[in-house]
């Protein structure tokens, strides 16, 4: 039985590499910029015209790009800042690193993604920003979340650092040209991912998009880079993961469709009601860009015999998030600053200890996701 990885490093970076030396030669002969030069430019223009949003702002990596973002939109101390309760911990990190208060939101049970119909009675007269996650490459709805910020006059800043080419199902346009802000991480193992760290911030707005390229470079003038008219901070994109990254770009919309194909496989052997197995595939659909091929089991307490069954067998697995944002020592630390309700706390802990993510990615095949489903049936029927 061959071992299934879980991130094929080399496969998925081989066919970009060339974008990359090619632009370590121009850079190295001294024909282009080594720092916010033609390569980042580039990568700008051709990304925000994929989204359908009129700016892109590169920068170093995703959690910079939400602090970025929060503070180019004047969101800081004491400002309270709506977060889901199941999210990557950077989501959470932003805005207590700029001193503002959290308040958590449930998520969907089926996508675990933030639940607008809860989010209104969260909202008070401090609310000033609601931070949605396009998580694991499903997105939020977008429209409901909209209406609700603009009733209630607040900022939406999105974390879409797994949503690469995913669409918003009510309107049809890609991620990245609804909110205030819209931040993008290109770590490599995301599906539109670099070979080191990156980030981007998609906006609709010139003016925020120019704080933001002078928050980014010191707080600079744009026209007199002797002048800093913001307490700006260095963090700025890399020339060449901007070159591999717009070579990536046109494979994306192939990327996403493989990886589509392969958790539509998943569900279908894996849905309880198909397999009669205590375990659910969380939802994806034809608007989804799958990020992670996350597998609920329905009894928490199979997960982890689970996960050392597969591993046994050369299948590599791994569990994202093992500990919920509300209990990670950092946040307790700054607990005073963050309302949860019992029954988020419990809800972040019951999806924190019942999820696996599976093998998936653009160079994963089809017999290796039935090799997957079939030891995964093995566990549940000897």
């Amino acid at each position: 039985m061959a071992a299934i990885p879980f991130f094929k490093q080399s496969e998925i970076n081989r066919p970009y590499l060339n974008a990359a030396i090619d632009a370590i030669t121009a850079m190295g002969s001294g024909t282009a910029s080594l720092v916010l030069g033609r390569f980042s430019e580039t990568f700008e223009q051709d990304f925000s015209s994929y989204l359908g949003c009129t700016n892109l702002c590169l920068v170093s990596n995703g959690l910079d790009a939400l602090i970025l973002s929060l503070q180019a939109l004047e969101i800081g101390a004491e400002d309270e800042v709506i977060v889901p309760a199941h999210t990557y911990i950077a989501t959470w990190l932003a805005p207590l690193r700029l001193g503002c208060r959290l308040v958590v939101c449930p998520v969907k049970d089926h996508t675990l993604l933030m639940d607008e119909e809860s989010l209104v009675s969260l909202i008070t007269d401090r609310t000033r920003c609601i931070m949605p996650v396009h998580l694991y490459g499903n997105a939020c709805n977008m429209q409901a979340i909209l209406t609700i910020a603009r009733n209630a006059g607040t900022k939406v800043v999105e974390d879409a650092a797994q949503a690469h080419g995913a669409y918003n199902d009510s309107d049809g346009r890609r991620i990245g040209c609804h909110g205030d802000a819209v931040a993008f991480s290109f770590y490599p193992t995301k599906n539109l991912g670099a070979m080191g760290e990156c980030g981007g911030i998609a906006s609709n707005d010139p003016n925020l998009d120019s704080r933001l390229r002078s928050w980014r470079n010191y707080g600079r003038l744009a026209d007199d880079g002797a002048v800093n008219v913001h307490p700006g901070v260095n963090a700025r994109a890399d020339e060449i993961q901007a070159a591999f990254l717009s070579r990536k770009l046109k494979e994306l919309d192939r990327i996403n469709g493989h990886r589509r194909t392969l958790v539509q496989a998943y569900a279908a052997g894996l849905n309880q009601a198909t397999s009669g197995l205590p375990l659910k595939l969380i939802h994806y659909d034809l608007t989804s860009a799958p990020h992670l091929a996350i597998l609920r089991c329905l009894n928490s307490s199979d997960r982890d015999p689970l996960t050392q069954h597969l591993r046994a067998r050369a299948i590599d697995v791994a569990i994202h998030y093992r500990v919920p944002c509300h209990a990670q020592p950092c946040v307790q630390e700054a607990a005073e600053r963050v309302t949860i309700s019992p029954a988020a706390q419990s809800q972040a802990q019951a999806i924190a200890d019942s999820i696996i993510s599976l093998p998936m990615s653009e160079c994963h095949s089809l017999e290796e996701i039935n090799q997957v489903i079939e030891e995964i049936h093995s566990y549940f029927t000897h």
